[in-house]
């Protein structure tokens, strides 16, 4: 269930998702959103809405220490205290979280896997969740076309929503 998309923007990433939700043969539209901002840091979420809602509304997001570079904080003081709170809130079973995520910080995007692997992503844009495929490529296609970065947002999010059964419009924009 879901797409979300990442696309580096100039000094800014953007971030978009659908807002569909599914289970058991049904889909419904959910005003609660895929994606969000902490404290200057865009998180996206494909899977469980308790685990993205955790992280929007509980997680304390950890202060960088001066001398950790942004990769190292990212790996060990912010993915570290998401796990944490997952754990203290019975998410994680045999060290694997029913979400993928994404995390956009200081300029970089940050794939985060079920078992909490993280990819640093090399492209100029990222997927997750079941339209992921769909997403990645149409925004493979369009990466040198002149579009806007919201512009192939929106493409990859329909390309999804049309050839994948459980995404679904309205879709939602951040820019971190």
């Amino acid at each position: 269930m879901t797409c979300v998309v990442a696309l580096k923007k100039d000094n800014s990433i953007l971030l978009g998702a659908d807002s569909a939700a599914s289970g058991n043969n049904r889909i419904v539209q959910r005003k609660d959103k895929k994606v969000f901002k902490r404290r200057g840091i865009g998180f996206g979420f494909a899977g469980s809405f308790r685990i993205g809602q955790l992280i929007k509304y509980q997680l304390k997001i950890p202060k960088r220490p001066a001398n950790m570079y942004n990769e190292e904080y990212v790996f060990n003081c912010l993915l570290g205290d998401i796990i944490k709170l997952l754990r203290a809130n019975k998410l994680v079973k045999k060290n694997m979280m029913d979400c993928n995520l994404l995390i956009a910080y200081s300029g970089q995007v940050y794939k985060v896997d079920s078992d909490f692997q993280i990819e640093l992503v090399e492209d100029d844009y990222a997927a997750i969740g079941d339209g992921e495929d769909i997403a990645l490529g149409a925004l493979f296609a369009l990466k040198d076309s002149e579009m806007t970065e919201n512009e192939k947002a929106e493409i990859a999010l329909k390309a999804s929503s049309k050839y994948c059964t459980t995404v679904s419009e309205p879709f939602n924009y951040i820019e971190v």
